[in-house]
């Protein structure tokens, strides 16, 4: 791996880190404001916590996306789908986002409503 490709891959994985923690903290401060609009009391730390559940949900997410998308690039290398196929591939991606954002929902309702009720 040469030293551009590192420094690349770096600078990335910060930036994804960056990105994921400002998500995380606006998050958190609009759970807990919406909480507070309504009545619920349900501190930031707390908030918070039900944040790091709901990050463990990622990983599924991530896998699924990178088993499409590393099937399809390995496919396309081996010859065992041509480039006409392209469009299922997108469509099959489009899919899996919309899976995912439900999925997602989903569990970050169950942790939110969980706490709400807890801190009555």
């Amino acid at each position: 791996m040469g030293a551009p490709t590192l420094a690349i891959s770096v600078a990335l994985f910060i930036g994804t880190w960056l990105t994921l923690a400002l998500t995380t903290w606006a998050a958190a401060r609009l759970t807990a404001w919406e909480a507070n609009y309504r009545g619920i009391r349900l501190p930031i730390a707390v908030v918070r916590r039900g944040m790091y559940y709901h990050a463990a949900h990622y990983l599924p997410v991530g896998v699924l996306a990178l088993m499409i998308v590393g099937g399809y690039a390995i496919a396309l290398r081996y010859g065992l789908v041509g480039p006409q196929t392209i469009t299922t591939y997108l469509y099959t991606l489009c899919a899996v986002v919309i899976i995912a954002a439900a999925y997602l929902f989903h569990t970050y309702w169950i942790g939110m409503r969980n706490m709400m009720y807890a801190n009555r």
